[in-house]
C-alpha cells in the first residue's frame, strides 16, 4: 500500500505533468529583432533553469524577468554579471533590489510606495562590440568604434495580501539608449553617432502569485490542502506593455512585445532535500502597422510559443546551500543545444548578509560554442523572515493588518510560529478557512473539524462515509492523547467519545466519556447512549435521569434524554414510570426536533411525539389497558397522519387487535 502522504505526491506530479502536456514545438529565436539584447538572459539561477524563471522571481534579477517577485525577495540584494558573448561582445548587467525599504511611513502615499508592502530596484544592462575598424571614402583606416545598446530599468513593486493568497504586481519603467562610441562622423553614411541621451522609453507589467486558499485550487485532490498548495507559484509578464520604438536611420523600430506565463512547485523530502520544478510559456507579439491603432500588438505566428522547463534540486549542509540545475528549453532549432546547467552555492558571510555564487553553461546560438557564465550576488540586510512579521503583529493594531501577518507567517510554512499562527488564523481573522489551518497543523484543532465532518455524514444518514471520518477523527485524537493529555477539556473527551460512537465502538467511547471531569447535559446524554447501547440498562437510566437535573426543557437534547430514559424503562418493564416519561414529551411545545439534533436515536420526519404516542400505546398494552392502548394508538394517525409508525396494513391491524 503506497503511504497517503507519497499518494499526495504522486497525484501533484500528475497535475502538473498534466498541466505542461503541450506539445514542445522547436521555436524560432530572437535574433534581428529590436531590443534583442534585452532578452540574452541574466542571473545564473534563471539560466540555469532554461530561462524559467517567470513564477519563482524573488531576487535583483526579477528587475529584469518579472518586476512582481521583487517584493518576495529575501533581503536586499545587489547582484552582477559580466560575460563575454562571442567575438569581441560583452554583455553586462548589475542591478540592485530594494524589498520593503520601511516598516511604517504614517503618510498613506509614502507608505504604499514605500512601506512594508512595497520594494524598488534599479537594473543596468549592457550590450556591446568593440573594435570595428572605420573607413573613409578614400578606403582609408581613421580609426575604430564601438557599438553598444543599453538600458536602464527602474522597477516597482507592491503586494496585496489576501485569504486566497499573497499577490505581487509590479512595473518596470526602462529607458533605451544605443549608438556608436568612437564614430568619426560621416554625413553621407546616415549614422547619427554618439546617443547620449536616453531617447526611448517603455513599459513592462508582471504579476507573481503564492496561492493559499485560491477558489479553484483548493478543490484540487492531493493539492489543495494548504500544506501542499503554498509550495506552488503562478507567475506571468507582459514586456514592452508600452514598447520603446528606435529611429536609426531614418527607421522607426517597434520593440516586440512579448507575454510570458509560468508556474513552480517546489517538492519538499526528508533530510533537507526539495527539489523545484519551473515551467515558462512564452509568445511574442508584433507590432500593427498602423500606430494610430488602441491595440497595437498581433500574435508573431511565425514564432511558435516557447517552452522553458528547469528544475533545482536543493540540499543545505550547516551555514551552504546547494543547488545543481538543469534546464530546458525549445529555443535551439537542434535539440541537443537546448540544454542548459548550472550550479549555485550560497553561503553565509556574516550575521545577515549570504553571498551566491551561481554558474550556467549554455549555447547562447546554434552557430557558436558553448558559453560559461559566472554571477555573483549579496544578499545583505534584515531578513524578511518570520521574525519580521512578528515585529509588525506587535505594532498593528487593525484586524486587517494583523490577518496579512499571519498570513505571512503561514506562507512561509515550515516555520517554528505556524501552529499559533494557524490558530490565530482559524479562531479570530479569518475562521472562514478554520478546517484548513487546523488540517495544516493537524493537532486537537484538526481532530475536531473531522469530528464535525463526520457527525454531519452521520447526520445525512451517510453512515458509510460517516465511520470513514469517525476513524480519522479518532487517529489524530489518539495521537494528541498520547502526546499530552493537558491540551484535552471536557468538549474534547466528549468529541473524542462521540468519533467512537459514530464509528458504533461503544466500550471505547465510554472510556473517553468517562474522562470528563465536570457532568453536563451532553456528557449524561452520550454516557446514557454508551451504556444502553452495551445493554447495562440500570447505568444509562442513571445517566438519563442525571441529565433531566440539568431542567433544560426547552433543548432538543433534554427532550431525547426523555425518550431514551423512557425506552429504558419499557425495557426493564416499568411501564407506568415510562409512560409518565412519555407524556412529558407529549406536553412540550416544540414539535418537530431541530434541524441539527443529536441523531442517537435517529427521528426520520424530525418528530418525535408521533413515537412518544406509539410507544406510551405499547405500555399501555403490556399494562393490560387495551382501550387506553388503543386510544393513543390512534392520535398517531389522527395527529401525524404522514407518520411512519402508521404506514401499511400493520397499523389498521394493530388497531383493530387492541379494539378487539
Amino acid at each position: 500500500m503506497i503511504p497517503k502522504g507519497m499518494q499526495h505526491t504522486k497525484l501533484i506530479v500528475i497535475l502538473l505533468v498534466l498541466l505542461t502536456s503541450a506539445e514542445l514545438v522547436w521555436a524560432q529565436g530572437d535574433a534581428g529583432q529590436p531590443g534583442e539584447f534585452l532578452r540574452h538572459g541574466v542571473g545564473g539561477r534563471a539560466l540555469g533553469l532554461g530561462r524559467a524563471f517567470v513564477a519563482i522571481a524573488n531576487d535583483a534579477n526579477a528587475i529584469y524577468w518579472n518586476p512582481g517577485g521583487l517584493i518576495a525577495a529575501y533581503r536586499k540584494e545587489f547582484t552582477s554579471m559580466y560575460t563575454n558573448l562571442f567575438y569581441d561582445s560583452r554583455y553586462s548587467y548589475v542591478a540592485i533590489a530594494l524589498p520593503r525599504p520601511f516598516f511604517e511611513p504614517h503618510n498613506k502615499i509614502l507608505r504604499f510606495l514605500f512601506g512594508s508592502e512595497s520594494a524598488w530596484g534599479v537594473g543596468w544592462v549592457r550590450l556591446s562590440t568593440f573594435d570595428f575598424d572605420q573607413r573613409n571614402e578614400a578606403n582609408v583606416s581613421v580609426g575604430n568604434f564601438d557599438i553598444y545598446q543599453h538600458a536602464i530599468l527602474v522597477s516597482f513593486a507592491h503586494e496585496w495580501v489576501r485569504t486566497s493568497g499573497i499577490w505581487n504586481v509590479g512595473v518596470n519603467y526602462k529607458m533605451v539608449s544605443q549608438g556608436y562610441s568612437g564614430l568619426v562622423q560621416n554625413t553621407n553614411s546616415g549614422i547619427q553617432g554618439f546617443h547620449p541621451a536616453w531617447d526611448y522609453f517603455g513599459l513592462d507589467v508582471g504579476v507573481t502569485f503564492q496561492p493559499l486558499h485560491a477558489p479553484f485550487l483548493r478543490e484540487i485532490p492531493g493539492l489543495g490542502s494548504l500544506r501542499n498548495l503554498q509550495f506552488l507559484r503562478l507567475g506571468a509578464i507582459f514586456q514592452n506593455f508600452i514598447p520603446p520604438s528606435l529611429n536609426q536611420g531614418g527607421v522607426n523600430e517597434i520593440y516586440p512585445a512579448v507575454f510570458r506565463i509560468g508556474w513552480s512547485y517546489l517538492f519538499r523530502f526528508p533530510k533537507d532535500w526539495r527539489l523545484l520544478v519551473v515551467n515558462d510559456y512564452e509568445t511574442l507579439f508584433k507590432p500593427r502597422p498602423h500606430k494610430y491603432d488602441v491595440w497595437r500588438w498581433d500574435l508573431n505566428r511565425d514564432r511558435r510559443w516557447g517552452v522553458y522547463w528547469g528544475i533545482e534540486l536543493q540540499k543545505r549542509m550547516k551555514d551552504f546551500l546547494l543547488l545543481p540545475r538543469l534546464g530546458f528549453n525549445n529555443r535551439a532549432e537542434n535539440w541537443t543545444d537546448s540544454f542548459t546547467y548550472g550550479f549555485g552555492m550560497n553561503c553565509r558571510v556574516g550575521i545577515n548578509s549570504i553571498l551566491k555564487l551561481d554558474f550556467a553553461l549554455l549555447k547562447p546560438n546554434e552557430s557558436l560554442g558553448w558559453d560559461s557564465r559566472f554571477f555573483l550576488t549579496l544578499e545583505f540586510g534584515q531578513p524578511f523572515d518570520v521574525n519580521y512579521f512578528l515585529e509588525r503583529i506587535k505594532i498593528h493594531k487593525k484586524k486587517s493588518d494583523l490577518r496579512k501577518d499571519y498570513l505571512h507567517i503561514v506562507a512561509q510554512y515550515p516555520n517554528d510560529q505556524i501552529e499559533s499562527s494557524a490558530r490565530a488564523l482559524a479562531e479570530i481573522y479569518d475562521p472562514n478557512n478554520a478546517p484548513r489551518y487546523y488540517r495544516m497543523i493537524g493537532g486537537l484543532g484538526w481532530a475536531n473539524v473531522l469530528y464535525q465532518q463526520a457527525k454531519k455524514l452521520h447526520n445525512e444518514q451517510k453512515f458509510s462515509k460517516a465511520k470513514e471520518k469517525a476513524k480519522l477523527a479518532v487517529n489524530e485524537f489518539s495521537r494528541v492523547y498520547r502526546k499530552s493529555l493537558k491540551e484535552f477539556t471536557d468538549e474534547k473527551f466528549l468529541n473524542y467519545g462521540e468519533s467512537y460512537m459514530i464509528n458504533e465502538q461503544w466500550s471505547k467511547a465510554l472510556e473517553k466519556i468517562m474522562d470528563v471531569q465536570q457532568s453536563s447535559l451532553r456528557y449524561c446524554y452520550l454516557s446514557g447512549v454508551a451504556y444502553k447501547r452495551l445493554r447495562n440498562l440500570d447505568k444509562a437510566i442513571e445517566s438519563f435521569r442525571c441529565a433531566l437535573e440539568f431542567k433544560e426543557e426547552d433543548s432538543d437534547l433534554y427532550r431525547i434524554c426523555l425518550f431514551h430514559l423512557a425506552e429504558c424503562l419499557m425495557e426493564k418493564g416499568h411501564y407506568q414510570d415510562a409512560i409518565k416519561y412519555f407524556a412529558l414529551i407529549i406536553k412540550s411545545d416544540q414539535k418537530l426536533l431541530r434541524q441539527n439534533y443529536p441523531r442517537y436515536t435517529i427521528f426520520s420526519d424530525r418528530n418525535i411525539l408521533d413515537d412518544a404516542y406509539y410507544n406510551m400505546s405499547i405500555c399501555y398494552q403490556e399494562l393490560g389497558q387495551k382501550q387506553q392502548a388503543a386510544v393513543t394508538l390512534a392520535k398517531v394517525a389522527r395527529y401525524y397522519p404522514n407518520s411512519d409508525k402508521i404506514k401499511g396494513r400493520w397499523y389498521d391491524k394493530k388497531l383493530d387487535s387492541l379494539i378487539r
